[in-house]
């Protein structure tokens, strides 16, 4: 944030809206920004009630909708109503602008001053979130869009006896002769060799897979080896 600040990517006025970027969701955000200038909090959280309370930190709100405290994952204790952060905030001019150009976290340079301060608060908005954190997470999202289908890009090149079924081929993509492609996702400059097959598989280019290779079920980058693989599941 402090970097983007100092090239000029955030602009000079109003409120900065921060998305994580390891979710999937569907918000209501006029409430979050409304809740931000009636308190003129230096933060204000995106809020959901909580799915998982021992998964993920707990947010308690006090009566007048400021954040009382952020606890770890664990039991609600008696009468506490738990919230989620789904990785939604509106962060304040100031705060951004008081912001020191270094590596930090936003938990113990944001957050924790902004408690100190009492200038911080939560809204509880309408919507739905679903984290995105691993491989095997990310292939189920895509593979919920295409729906059955095969998507590819328009710069993606397929050869005409290569067989796809329900996956994601994305731009300059390359699929040679006799290549089985199932229920995976091909990200930009993947390169599949003749007779590859590809099944529940996230590959993230720019790759060039040998031909005649079988992938089943594994999560492949850029230079990586066979040992780097890592399972979707």
């Amino acid at each position: 944030l402090a970097l983007a600040r100092d090239r000029g990517l955030l602009g000079s006025e109003g409120p900065i809206l921060v998305i994580n970027g390891d979710g999937i969701l569907n918000l209501e955000l006029e409430p979050l920004l409304e809740g931000h200038f009636r308190r003129r909090d230096q933060v204000t959280l995106a809020l959901l009630p909580h799915l998982d309370p021992r998964r993920w930190s707990r947010v308690h709100l006090d009566v007048s909708g400021g954040i009382a405290a952020i606890r770890p994952p664990g039991a609600p204790s008696s009468g506490e109503v738990p919230f989620l952060y789904p990785g939604v905030m509106l962060l304040s001019r100031e705060a951004l602008n008081a912001l020191e150009t270094r590596p930090s976290g936003v938990s113990t340079t944001l957050w924790r001053q902004a408690l100190k301060q009492h200038a911080m608060g939560g809204v509880v908005l309408s919507g739905h979130w679903r984290e995105v954190g691993t491989p095997g997470d990310y292939l189920e999202v895509v593979l919920s869009q295409t729906t059955g289908r095969v998507f590819c890009h328009a710069s993606a090149h397929i050869a005409q006896s290569a067989e796809l079924k329900n996956s994601f081929v994305g731009r300059d993509c390359r699929i040679e002769g006799g290549c089985r492609l199932e229920d995976s996702s091909l990200s930009e400059g993947v390169v599949l060799g003749k007779g590859v097959f590809v099944r529940n598989s996230v590959l993230l280019g720019p790759l060039d897979i040998p031909e005649g290779r079988i992938l089943d079920g594994v999560a492949l980058a850029p230079k990586a080896s066979d040992q780097d693989m890592t399972s979707v599941s």
